[in-house]
């Protein structure tokens, strides 16, 4: 073999090696990168904080919600039925709310002051007690808040226990242990519902103005606007007889016909007798001639309302 040939075949193998080395070293950055490819960013999501009052929950957001909320609320029960597996509470910031407690064994009773501690788990929309601990910490001290004269502003008083006079219209015993009124307040509409014990004796509430005590419940329509409002009352001791119609001087005058109405005044004030067949607030004459069914609701309440 000669020197020359000798020193080609040399040459290949050591140019050979180049490339080779050349090559991995080139392609060494493709393997890292494939290696180390960007992973998907993680989202951080702030832990929810310990929840002290109902509005601080109301302002979590979707986020925190969705994990389990830690809670430590102090608040005063307005309103119990165990029956109807209903329960509403309102904190020291004067919000309330309506409660689920699932198979909590706490026995609920209106007028209790209580201190829940537990956790919130998802979903839940609202506070909950179906896994909190409860403790009665005395009896509640809660001052009713009173809408005399802006019963229909139900944004201010959603929930919250209130007070309010009204015209007995209609009541009923719906069953054993709930009376079913319907009254006139501010002339609008409004039902409630009264807890009583199975040996309570309702009094006769026949043509009366009374003072009612219990939690504002209204029913919201797809409009965002009022369609009607019941009262949850916690007993009979939250209804006081203010006076009867006719213990009132204005009753003590004389009867007016119906028919001679038109040709009154429209500022005079009437004393007038007939049956209310229907009830169209505005206008009178229709709601004292007009056929139709009386006004009542029997459907029991409901726990209506979110934030």
């Amino acid at each position: 073999m000669s020197p020359i040939s000798h020193q080609t075949k040399e040459f290949s193998r050591v140019g050979g090696g180049i490339v080779s080395v050349l090559l991995l070293v080139m392609a060494a950055p493709a393997l890292v990168a494939v290696d180390q490819a960007p992973k998907p960013a993680v989202v951080q999501v702030d832990s929810p904080p310990l929840i002290t009052s109902i509005q601080q929950y109301w302002d979590l957001t979707p986020e925190q919600k969705s994990q389990p909320v830690p809670l430590r609320l102090e608040c005063d029960v307005t309103y119990s039925d165990a029956g109807w597996k209903m329960l509403y509470i309102q904190d020291a910031g004067g919000e309330g709310a309506y409660v689920p407690y699932g198979d909590n064994l706490f026995q609920f009773k209106a007028g209790q002051h209580i201190i829940a501690i537990g956790t919130i788990l998802p979903p839940s929309a609202d506070i909950s007690f179906e896994h909190a601990t409860i403790t009665q910490q005395g009896s509640s001290r809660l001052v009713p808040y009173s809408i005399a004269g802006k019963a229909m502003q139900f944004r201010q008083a959603t929930r919250k226990f209130v007070s309010f006079e009204g015209l007995v219209d209609h009541f009923n015993r719906y069953n054993p242990t709930h009376l079913q009124l319907t009254l006139s307040v501010e002339g609008e509409p409004v039902f409630a519902w009264v807890q009583l014990d199975p040996n309570d004796q309702v009094p006769d509430l026949t043509n009366t103005n009374v003072r009612l005590e219990g939690v504002y419940n209204p029913k919201i329509g797809p409009d965002d606007r009022l369609a009607s409002l019941e009262i949850l009352v916690p007993g009979l001791k939250h209804l006081t007889i203010v006076n009867r119609l006719e213990d009132d001087p204005h009753f003590q005058t004389p009867v007016v016909p119906i028919e001679t109405l038109p040709r009154l005044p429209p500022d005079r004030l009437v004393h007038i007798v007939g049956q209310v067949n229907a009830n169209q607030l505005d206008n009178v004459l229709g709601r004292l001639e007009a056929s139709g069914t009386p006004l009542t609701n029997t459907t029991p309440p409901s726990s209506a309302v979110s934030p």
